[in-house]
């Protein structure tokens, strides 16, 4: 099996496609009934990296398909300081950030958490 630790780690090459970056973030999304497995790379990758496309996607594609993942990790606040840091970023970073934006203010348990 694929340590998802190396998977995360893998430079992105802008000669990959958008389809790379996405199937490796819905990898991470669907992976989501193992949160402590994910930690690491939350810890690490995500949250503890600086913007990055892959960070951007893994973060949409997470709080759309497996949205309780952050709040069992507690890393809500580190999540949400990270789309606001990819905002300003170039298009490829931004763009995703700002889906991932405009899903919290619609999707459970997102949208009735006011400290968002």
């Amino acid at each position: 099996m694929v340590r998802m630790q190396y998977v995360a780690s893998l430079p992105y090459s802008h000669s990959l496609s958008e389809y790379y970056v996405q199937a490796i973030a819905l990898l991470f999304a669907n992976l989501a009934p193992f949160p402590e497995l994910l930690r690491p790379i939350v810890e690490t990758y995500v949250t503890g990296s600086g913007p990055s496309i892959l960070t951007s996607h893994v973060i949409r594609t997470t709080i759309e398909e497996s949205p309780a993942l952050f709040y069992e990790l507690n890393c809500v606040p580190a999540i949400i300081q990270q789309i606001n840091t990819s905002i300003g970023e170039n298009p490829s970073i931004s763009r995703p950030a700002r889906e991932a934006k405009e899903l919290l203010k619609t999707t459970q348990p997102y949208a009735d958490d006011d400290t968002i």
